[in-house]
């Protein structure tokens, strides 16, 4: 079973939802904007496609902090328990890892030649898949701490309803 320190893992789940909100709130006030889609940079893309991409930047790197800090705050007791934190981490970098993919696309893939247009997305690809087989090889790996912590939960309900 893992170590929660509860104080401090409901903070940072307090501050990242914040922040988040914060970001959201912007993006959807620019995204709304009707003046800013107007604004036509010297580029292939709009002032409005270029604010998002850095609200989308600040909600990755207030993603990829939590899922740090989520880490550092959910250690596991032993060798055998369940890493719970370090799954929250990788959760996080994956939802990071498709946010850059569409906050970054309008600004890159113009720039990209009409021959090379699918590395874009092969990128994110190997990079998401990448993240999925780590995530899935820590949970394979570490599924017998899961059923011993399952085991141990049942059994102290089982010991509470024999004492009755």
């Amino acid at each position: 079973m893992p170590e929660i320190k509860t104080k401090s893992s409901l903070l940072i789940l307090v501050q990242t939802g914040i922040g988040l909100g914060m970001v959201g709130i912007s993006w959807l006030i620019i995204w709304f904007l009707p003046m800013l889609k107007e604004v036509r940079l010297p580029t292939h893309f709009n002032l409005k496609e270029l604010i998002a991409a850095v609200l989308f930047s600040i909600a990755i790197f207030i993603l990829i902090r939590f899922g740090l800090q989520m880490k550092e705050a959910i250690k596991p007791v032993s060798k055998k328990a369940f890493p719970t934190g370090y799954i929250i981490n990788l959760v996080a970098y994956l939802i990071s890892t498709l946010i850059g993919y569409l906050a970054y696309k309008p600004i890159i893939r113009p720039y990209l030649g009409y021959n090379i247009k699918w590395i874009y997305p092969v990128v994110f690809l190997i990079l998401a898949v990448g993240i999925l087989l780590i995530l899935g090889y820590i949970i394979f790996s570490s599924a017998g701490g899961l059923v011993e912590a399952l085991n141990k939960k049942e059994t102290k309900k089982d010991d509470i309803t024999t004492e009755d």
